[in-house]
């Protein structure tokens, strides 16, 4: 009986880690109801499985608009 592979163990770079912790703590920007960018993502996932099962252009410009949008609504969360 041989080994069956259960799982794949993934290795963070250091250089994103050395860019993490230049980022220092993350501080709050206070209470906010974030349903709405949640759900953004939970889209995004979906256009992910929609693009990946139809590989077709048309769902491929779906996935793109649907980042462009989350990255505006979460780009204020990530001080440069």
């Amino acid at each position: 009986m041989g080994l069956q592979h259960r799982g794949i163990i993934v290795d963070f770079d250091s250089r994103r880690r050395a860019v993490l912790a230049q980022r220092g703590l993350m501080q709050c920007v206070g209470p906010r109801d974030d349903r709405e960018v949640n759900a953004a993502w939970d889209d995004l996932m979906k256009l992910v499985i929609q693009a990946w099962s139809w590989r077709d252009p048309e769902s491929l410009d779906a996935l793109e608009t649907a980042l462009v949008v989350l990255r505006k609504r979460i780009e204020d969360d990530w001080p440069s």
